[in-house]
């Protein structure tokens, strides 16, 4: 499976848990429909006995309408409300639980390495860099991913369990979180925490009512009746959680050892829970609201498993270690600042794996595929983590500058690397650069100090040097918008220094923009979108064709054929543009974001078979291939090659 499998898959688990939460619905207005005949009964109402037609009015069909209506819009409304509130990203989750966003530039141990594994397991699946944050007053071994999409997802993860737990065994729990990111858990999780507030509501209205007590003692009773009532849908949501969710941990786990390949990472740390007196329960007021969200059960441990939201720890261990024999493991002693000494079986290969993608490099233009089905199956392999992918990531944090990497985890710095990136090795084209950051930022300093981080970068793919974008990703959303904006002129000016646009300065500007426009203020993850098919978008689509073709370097008549044949793919009809710009291409990459997913599918496929149309690759149409699958939100894992990949400039 990949990336777009798991996303239909989600999408039948969400449709499930709209059918189910309509059950719920139903089942409750039934019970409030007895319950208002009960108290009725019970307070010797003459009204019950009102008869229209022979028959009370308790029984007419309008009454149990009545009902339906005020149950249905009461859950609705309710879940509307909380839904509203959690579209404004991942954040607001693990902030409601007292999660702490963990900077960048921290000079903790425990919170540095949290963040190169996380930043390991984003490149190496091809997803933006997500924001973290720690629970500190948390001692429970736990984590969670939170968002409604690939760039505004979070991971939480609670201080015990960077405290009690190896790297390599945080790197399961990292790689776990990740797959529920890419298997799209994330916005049905969100969806779930929508749905059970819903069903609160029913219990909060009848607390309500029994503190509300009339003369005649309608209201306790009726506030008494709701809250039973209540108590009882939360039970039917604990059900609707366990059903949906805990089959989706057990592949969470299978995926966290496919990722890493190491299987005594993810056991060890489940083993690690099982050894802990705390375990994973988490202490925070809303922690109910997330059972379903957590890489382990963070209430009380004494639930049955039919209300459960994740399957028993043994259950989980031997999934992944059948031979266990039933030990426990005790969590790690705290260390103090002490240099990480342990080596994982994955980094100890890396010094002699000629397919790692290394960071020096000379002129290579062409990359060494077989044949087109190769690239093809590499690029289909959206959401697919293999053991490639992550060394590739770990060598490439491992060969950084330590100036490069204090700068690009510094909110005060983080814009040199960015401008570093797009500065010329030309020395005539340094000056006019040079100029444009003393004009922009008002003094020589900045421009010498960007200069000095271009020397770093000189060696570095373009590949690499866009995974650097990734990295500074949480940092630059940490900036304000007049910074931004700042910036963003800069490195437009920059890269129009030389009066030409190269595709890798295009593809860094139309990344920075796309995630600019995530940031706005106005943006809101969860809002109801349209949905468009290929045949609404076919001038775009067109675009697309038409400029992955042109940067092929195949000559004008193969070109014209791919273009064909990529068209008749998707069932359009079309012609070349007769003009095509980087302007034109980034607005029709944006009309593409609203897809539906079999589409969206259709044209990554596409595009991917143009890209190989002439059996041959080159970085450009890698970077091009980088981009869209950027803003079309497909994590694409990074193109690894055995050759030594080509520098941006």
């Amino acid at each position: 499976m990949n990336f777009f499998q798991w996303q239909r898959d989600a999408k039948r688990k969400t449709q499930r848990l709209l059918l189910l939460m309509f059950i719920t619905i139903i089942l409750l207005s039934i019970g409030i429909y007895f319950l208002i005949f009960f108290v009725f009964w019970f307070a010797a109402d003459t009204q019950l006995m009102h008869v229209q037609g022979g028959m009370p009015w308790f029984f007419s069909w309008e009454f149990y309408l009545l009902c339906l209506v005020v149950v249905a819009a009461v859950i609705t409304v309710g879940s509307m409300t909380k839904l509203h509130k959690l579209s404004a990203g991942g954040f607001t989750v693990a902030e409601s639980l007292g999660g702490r966003l963990v900077t960048a530039n921290t000079e903790d141990f425990y919170e540095k390495r949290l963040l190169n594994v996380v930043e390991e397991m984003a490149i190496a699946s091809g997803c933006g860099v997500p924001d973290v944050y720690l629970l500190e007053n948390e001692r429970g071994i736990n984590a969670f991913a939170a968002g409604y999409e690939l760039d505004d997802a979070v991971i939480g993860v609670t201080k015990g369990c960077i405290h009690n737990l190896t790297r390599d065994e945080l790197e399961g729990v990292i790689a776990h979180e990740f797959s529920h990111i890419i298997h799209g858990d994330m916005r049905l999780n969100i969806r779930l925490i929508g749905v059970v507030f819903g069903i609160t509501m029913i219990s909060e209205f009848g607390e309500h009512l029994l503190y509300a007590r009339d003369d005649r003692n309608r209201s306790w009773l009726l506030g008494g009746g709701l809250l039973l009532l209540g108590f009882m849908g939360m039970l039917a949501a604990s059900w609707i959680k366990s059903s949906i969710c805990r089959t989706r941990e057990y592949l969470a786990d299978a995926s966290a050892l496919q990722y890493t390949r190491n299987p005594d990472g993810i056991s060890n740390a489940l083993k690690r829970i099982g050894g802990s007196q705390v375990g994973t329960l988490l202490n925070a007021q809303r922690a109910s609201e997330v059972t379903h969200m957590t890489f382990g059960r963070c209430t009380s441990r004494f639930a049955t498993e039919t209300f459960a939201s994740h399957p028993p720890l043994e259950d989980r261990i031997r999934k992944v270690e059948p031979k266990w024999d039933g030990t426990f493991l005790s969590p790690l002693k705290t260390m103090t600042d002490q240099p990480e000494t342990e080596t994982s079986p994955s980094e100890s290969v890396l010094a002699v794996n000629d397919t790692v993608m290394l960071a020096v490099s000379k002129q290579q233009p062409t990359l060494p595929f077989k044949d087109k089905a190769e690239f093809k199956q590499t690029v289909m392999q959206v959401g697919v983590i293999k053991q490639d992918h992550l060394a590739y990531a770990k060598t490439l944090l491992k060969s950084l500058p330590m100036p490069v990497i204090t700068a690009i985890h510094d909110p005060l710095q983080v814009h040199l690397v960015m401008m570093a990136l797009l500065f010329d090795q030309d020395e005539d084209e340094q000056i006019k650069q040079l100029a444009i950051i003393t004009k922009a930022y008002s003094d020589n300093t900045t421009a010498v100090a960007v200069q000095q981080m271009a020397t770093y970068l000189v060696s570095f793919s373009s590949q690499d040097l866009l995974a650097l974008l990734e990295i500074a990703k949480p940092v630059l959303k940490l900036m304000s918008l007049m910074q931004r904006t700042q910036l963003n002129n800069c490195l437009f000016a920059l890269a129009k220094a030389d009066g030409k646009l190269c595709l890798f300065e295009w593809a860094l500007l139309a990344m920075v923009k796309h995630y600019d426009n995530k940031w706005s203020e106005t943006y809101r993850a969860g809002s109801l979108k349209k949905s468009v098919d290929l045949a609404m978008v076919a001038e775009d689509i067109q675009i697309i064709i038409a400029a992955i073709c042109q940067i092929s370097q195949m000559p004008k008549p193969q070109q014209l054929t791919c273009f064909a044949a990529a068209m008749q793919q998707l069932s359009l009809q079309g012609e070349i543009p007769s003009t095509l710009s980087f302007g034109r291409l980034y607005k029709a990459l944006q009309q593409c974001t609203q897809l539906k997913l079999d589409d969206k599918e259709s044209l990554i496929e596409t595009c991917s078979d143009c890209i190989a149309f002439d059996q041959s690759v080159i970085l450009s149409e890698v970077q091009l291939m980088r981009v869209i699958a950027v803003i079309l939100e497909c994590p694409i894992p990074p193109v690894v090659y055995q050759h030594e990949p080509v520098k941006a400039f």
